[in-house]
């Protein structure tokens, strides 16, 4: 029988027939045959045993290659059909796994079909949201000259080891794939479509995919969850857009094809972005949350008490408003300078309840009426649906009195007090220094705090705290506390007095002393502080 006269043996229709696929795939063909006609085991032979010699130049000629390398020309005898393939992960730089589109019974290409030594279509499978979708990707083995590392291909085949170690990580990344609080290190990266950008992510972040779709509509590269395109996502490549949904959770033999990182929120960067998997880690809470707070005992016990009723259980016995769903929420105000505690006072709510603290700037909500009413629409709706305490901040333009002669004014206090209406969570706004709120706002308020400026014991229990994290010691005898209580300065100035004296120490590599303080604070002279500095050396 001529190679002419052979058809393709695992099908009934006569189709022209590719030799390098059939040398490639010579063990797998005759398997097959087994469960073929005797004519047709036959034919196989024939085929296979003429593969073999028409090809018996490529193993001769790979193997005067160095372990490892492989010609362009002979790149098609590495690939095999149905084989797992390892890549680049296109956003991140990390490695990830994919495989082949369509298995076609036990062999999964057709023998007609080339083997893809130059274009590979593959897929992998990622969580959409709701459910996990199975994603075609693309991979380009572009033509080069002489030899090349087959690991430094943007596609080779996928070993034992790494299989292995990408299906753990494909089981870490089941635990993520959902709406989950997590505690993040290092850079993620965000998509636009200037590229790709690093941006550093340190802190806590959640983790939630269909948030990511639903706020970012134009970067959303997946296609409906009932398999309909979403023709709205016009930045994703149309290879994208055919996203197939998958029934039911990933298999065990599946784990290694899900990808490096996930989509989700930093809130320490506010920017949405993929994460890796490999850097999120369960967050380590507090239970003393709030006895590290400098701030008066009874600001503390109330606080304390408000979020810990409205959060809780005992919320069933507080007096609800008469109109359903209206009022339930937990507003409070903390206002005064900058330094005094109001932001170390909403992250320790946030340590005491458990939840995320989502933290607005009222510039990020904007100055126009309806820009406001859609920013903090968005806002409200995310704080609800990950149940974080929002803390907006410098929100005095929005708490202020409204009066005939502001007009443009009065209409974001209209807005501000609409939006929060129905908000039944936990709001904290803070500002630096305001003259009058608003009646309708005092009648919101579930307490209102001032915030003063710190006296020197509030500043020496400052000193001494940072200077016990910074040293990991008790600061008795090593530091003139006393002294440095008498600076007139803020938490936050404290705070970033010691960080420097401490890079200065580390630098050279001295134990953190008086001295490096000292040498902060002199240099501090020349800036804005000099006369508060000078003040506390007479002071001394």
């Amino acid at each position: 029988m001529s190679s002419t006269d052979l058809v393709q043996c695992t099908s009934a229709r006569l189709s022209p027939i590719d030799l390098r696929s059939v040398y490639a795939h010579a063990d797998e063909l005759l398997q097959n045959a087994t469960q073929l006609s005797e004519q047709a085991r036959t034919a196989c032979a024939e085929l296979v045993s003429y593969a073999q010699t028409r090809f018996a130049y490529v193993a001769e000629t790979v193997a005067t290659y160095p372990p490892g390398m492989m010609s362009f020309h002979l790149l098609w005898s590495l690939f095999r059909a149905g084989q797992d393939l390892e890549a680049v992960h296109e956003t991140t730089g990390e490695r990830a796994s994919h495989t082949p589109h369509d298995p076609i019974g036990n062999v999964p290409l057709t023998l007609n079909r080339a083997p893809p030594a130059d274009r590979d279509p593959t897929r992998l499978v990622g969580w959409a949201g709701t459910c996990y979708h199975k994603v075609p990707i693309t991979r380009k083995i572009r033509d080069f000259v002489n030899l090349r590392a087959v690991n430094e291909l943007p596609a080779f085949p996928l070993s034992d080891a790494r299989r292995a170690s990408l299906a753990a990580r494909g089981q870490l990344y089941t635990l993520y794939a959902g709406q989950v609080h997590a505690e993040y290190e290092g850079f993620f990266f965000t998509r636009a479509f200037s590229g790709v950008s690093r941006l550093l992510g340190d802190g806590q972040v959640m983790i939630d995919v269909k948030g990511y779709r639903r706020t970012n509509p134009a970067l959303d590269s997946w296609s409906e969850d009932s398999g309909q395109v979403d023709r709205h996502a016009e930045w994703a490549s149309s290879s994208a857009r055919s996203t197939q949904p998958c029934q039911g959770p990933v298999a065990a033999n599946q784990l290694h094809l899900l990808p490096p990182a996930l989509h989700g929120f930093s809130f320490r960067a506010k920017r949405w972005g993929e994460f890796l998997i490999s850097r999120l880690a369960p967050i380590q809470w507090t239970s003393e949350s709030f006895s590290h707070l400098v701030i008066p005992d009874a600001y503390r016990r109330i606080v304390k008490a408000l979020v810990t009723v409205h959060s809780g259980r005992l919320k069933d016995q507080l007096m609800i408003d008469v109109v359903a769903g209206k009022g339930n929420g937990l507003v409070m105000c903390f206002h005064g300078s900058p330094g005094t505690g109001k932001t170390l006072t909403a992250e320790a709510i946030a340590e005491h309840l458990r939840r995320p603290l989502y933290v607005v700037s009222a510039g990020e909500l904007g100055i126009l009426p309806q820009v406001l009413e859609n920013q903090l629409r968005d806002i409200l709706a995310l704080a609800t649906e990950w149940n974080a305490v929002l803390l907006i901040d410098e929100a005095d333009i929005f708490l202020q009195k409204r009066d005939a002669s502001h007009l443009e004014r009065n209409a974001l206090v209209g807005v501000f007090l609409r939006q929060l209406e129905y908000f039944s969570g936990v709001l904290l706004l803070t500002t630096n220094s305001i003259k009058s709120f608003d009646d309708a706002f005092l009648s919101r308020f579930a307490v209102v705090l001032h915030f003063d400026k710190l006296d020197t014991t509030s500043r020496r229990t400052l000193w001494s705290r940072f200077l016990e994290r910074a040293t990991g010691d008790d600061v008795a005898g090593r530091f003139d506390v006393d002294r440095l209580a008498n600076f007139e300065l803020n938490g936050r100035e404290i705070k970033h007095a010691v960080q420097t004296a401490q890079a200065v120490a580390l630098v050279e590599g001295e134990i953190l002393s008086m001295k490096h303080l000292e040498e902060v604070l002199s240099v501090a002279r020349s800036g804005a502080a000099v006369g508060l500095l000078a003040a506390a050396d007479t002071d001394g």
